[in-house]
């Protein structure tokens, strides 16, 4: 497994589903709304998501079609929100009047970029979202960042520092490998739960797994 302790391609559900007919009908089913609340998810690499569910369980489903749920932590978010999303095409519009068809597009070669980006405006309340999520999602390295923001260390120590910090955010992805292996052990001995998890490419049921705070 890559080092982000995801399933590469389609997702889980969709690989490994034994009655796509049954599958199909589920998906198809329509669903009354739920009240979703934003959770924000820290995989065990260097990456976080802010996920939106029922409650954690919920979070966690939906984390299986990704990855191992186990591999993870999840709090519900309670800060500000602000993103802007665009779609990566360049285009030059007359200055006043002009037809749609005056507008010069400059679309990239490649089609299979044109996706909505995701980035973080500048505006204070994009700020504040933006360092929360960083002190909630890797909040060593949020130190090191703010120390160095509020002079208290200069860049040469800042960057020793930020080295460290890195190194120890990483400590759940070595965790989790090894409760893996663990795992692989215990089924190989014969315990049939560790062998059911292994078959579904999970450490922990993800019905079952609670927050961690």
């Amino acid at each position: 497994m890559a080092d982000r302790e995801r399933r590469p391609g389609t997702s889980r559900t969709r690989r490994t589903s034994a009655n796509g007919a049954k599958t199909a009908k589920r998906q198809a089913t329509p669903r009354a709304p739920d009240a979703q609340k934003l959770f924000l998810v820290r995989w065990p690499d260097l990456t976080a998501a802010l996920i939106g569910g029922r409650d954690h369980a919920d979070v966690m489903e939906k984390l299986d079609e990704l990855g191992d749920p186990g591999s993870c932590t999840c709090v519900e978010f309670d800060g500000p929100v602000w993103l802007e999303l665009g779609l990566p095409i360049e285009f030059s519009a007359p200055a006043s009047d002009g037809t749609v068809d005056a507008i010069e597009l400059r679309l990239p070669n490649d089609l299979d970029a044109v996706a909505l980006k995701a980035t973080f405006p500048n505006a204070d309340t994009a700020s504040i979202f933006a360092d929360r999520l960083m002190e909630l999602a890797f909040p060593d390295v949020a130190a090191v960042l703010s120390a160095r923001r509020d002079g208290e260390t200069d860049d040469d120590q800042a960057r020793r520092d930020l080295e460290q910090a890195v190194r120890r955010e990483l400590v759940p992805l070595l965790q989790h490998r090894w409760r893996r292996g663990a795992q692989r052990r215990r089924a190989r001995a014969g315990d049939t739960d560790a062998a059911l998890r292994e078959l579904a490419d999970v450490t922990v049921d993800p019905r079952a797994r609670k927050s961690r705070r």
